[in-house]
């Protein structure tokens, strides 16, 4: 699993959690409602391969970023476009 992926696969799960408190009358407001809402998204592209399978598939996500996390995404997101991401192949 990509290092995109993983972080998109850990926001799926705070969303899946705040869901289920919500749901269950749990108070999840500890500030200002503004603040639960994202700044902006991320769409993240990437290829990966299908299990079982020697096909590529393009994979899609979506990424909300949030007030305290903007400046470490930017970061990522410099870092990542200077890396050579792509895999070499025997």
């Amino acid at each position: 699993m990509t290092d995109i992926a993983v972080i998109g696969a850990g926001m799926a799960g705070l969303v899946r959690r705040l869901a289920q408190q919500i749901d269950r009358n749990i108070n999840t407001l500890t500030g200002a409602f503004l603040t639960l809402l994202p700044l902006g998204w991320y769409q993240v592209e990437f290829e990966t391969i299908v299990e079982a399978s020697e096909d590529d598939k393009t994979m899609t996500e979506l990424v909300m970023v949030f007030k305290g996390e903007k400046e470490a995404y930017e970061c990522f997101m410099g870092n990542i476009s200077q890396t050579n991401t792509k895999l070499a192949v025997d």
